[in-house]
């Protein structure tokens, strides 16, 4: 009898290990499906289609603020921890002494999954600026490549359309693809620093 019932439980545990790997293929085979059709295998999808605004410009159209709440360059604003130690958009020191007002904008509002973003090479070019602008640019560039690895390099980041993958390390950071060369980036939140080079897809 106990062998019987033993046998029983074997085939009933065994029964839901199966459950649970069917489940678990079924999952990933859902979001690469998703992702596949976003990634040229739907050959409706173009990405020359496809239309941006810089951040700044998300910030007012899709999260509420204020032109005047974004300051010039070096203090458009602040990146630090928000709610529940959520990576998030501040106002300026600076800019909230003058407008005293206050926002917070988590970054997970703009870079999020099946997005696309875009670096424009406008924001690498120092000659002509001199001072803090031009060691805002040069700060620039060194935050997009200080994630990416050994074989990869600037020229394969700026101006392309890259796809925002997922993000990563808390949303501390997050990991892009260049569809057509099929070629994966990771990058950190300091990217944001030069928001006005920056662009994103339409939602």
């Amino acid at each position: 009898m106990s062998g019987g019932v033993f046998g029983i439980w074997q085939w009933f545990i065994l029964g839901i290990i199966l459950l649970l790997i069917f489940y678990r293929k079924s999952i990933f085979s859902s979001l690469s499906s998703t992702q596949s059709k976003l990634e040229n295998d739907n050959p409706n999808f173009d990405i020359s289609t496809l239309s941006y605004k810089n951040i700044e410009e998300c910030l007012v159209n899709e999260e509420g603020w204020n032109q005047n709440e974004i300051g010039p360059s070096g203090q458009t604003f602040r990146i630090d921890l928000g709610n529940n130690n959520t990576p998030s958009l501040f106002l300026h020191d600076l800019v909230k002494m003058k407008t005293g007002g206050s926002r917070i904008t988590p970054i997970s509002n703009l870079i999020k999954p099946n997005r696309f973003i875009k670096f424009s090479g406008e924001g690498i070019k120092t000659e002509g600026f001199t001072g803090y602008d031009e060691m805002d640019r040069i700060t620039w560039k060194s935050n997009l490549t200080e994630r990416l690895a050994s074989s990869q390099n600037i020229d394969d980041i700026l101006d392309k359309d890259l796809l925002i993958l997922r993000t990563i390390n808390m949303g501390f950071g997050f990991i892009a693809k260049d569809l057509k060369k099929n070629s994966e980036f990771e990058f950190s939140n300091m990217i944001l620093t030069l928001p006005m080079y920056v662009f994103l897809s339409s939602k």
